[in-house]
């Protein structure tokens, strides 16, 4: 996968967007912000790219402005399953944590659609971090954010049984959706959980049979706006 760096446009307008997304990036100092912007590209890369991957950790410090990347597992079964995701205005945990950590990284990153992104170096985030209380209490509450979302995912995997779990799943893309069909396919749903395909087309079988859903050729329609997580 190709990606491209390119020079920081240092315009009002690029800045107004930058902080619509991140608001508190506004408040850090203002020589503190010229160095860390100033040692910072624009990086694009297109769907599929992988970001992060075992084991080198990814040594920038990312801002999405556009797209969508997903961070994940994979075991020795090549079963993935989902941590999270991040969209513009998210802080990824994962990259903070490479560039704290020099141990081989836990998690892939991949970009799900083309991303758009401020690409800040490692040597511009620490010094920014040791100069800025702004900036270094604003990482760090975002890190406690993100260790409480992925203390979430665990919860659920560890302690809720696989058809509550794919329910759960189902209610937020729905929700997403607004409740339109999903183009969805049976092992993508099963990378989310860190199950496989057959486990999850036998649980959509039975949510069909039972008149929550629809099923399609890669295609789930929900029956009722009713929540599924009561199976």
């Amino acid at each position: 996968m190709a990606y491209k760096a390119t020079a920081l446009p240092h315009t009002a307008d690029f800045e107004t967007e930058l902080f619509s997304l991140y608001p508190l990036l506004q408040r850090i100092q203002k020589d503190c912000w010229f160095k860390l912007i100033n040692q910072s590209l624009i990086f694009n890369a297109p769907p599929g790219s992988m970001l992060q991957t075992l084991p080198g950790p990814y040594n920038h410090f990312l801002l999405l402005l556009e797209g969508r990347t997903r961070v994940y597992q994979v075991d020795e079964n090549n079963r993935e399953i989902t941590f999270y995701r991040n969209y513009p205005g998210d802080i990824c945990p994962q990259n903070l944590s490479s560039l704290f950590s020099s141990q081989q990284s836990a998690a892939y990153i991949q970009s799900e659609t083309a991303i758009h992104a401020l690409q800040i170096s490692s040597r511009a985030f620490h010094q920014a971090l040791a100069e800025s209380d702004i900036f270094r209490h604003y990482i760090f509450s975002r890190m406690a954010q993100g260790l409480t979302e992925l203390t979430q995912t665990v919860e659920q995997t560890v302690f809720k049984n696989l058809d509550s779990r794919l329910c759960l799943l189902l209610d937020r893309l729905f929700q997403q959706s607004q409740y339109k069909p999903l183009m969805i396919t049976h092992q993508q749903l099963a990378n989310e959980i860190g199950t496989t395909r057959e486990v999850i087309s036998r649980s959509l079988k039975a949510l069909e049979n039972n008149g929550r859903i629809k099923l399609g050729r890669s295609l789930i329609s929900l029956t009722t706006e009713a929540k599924l997580i009561s199976l």
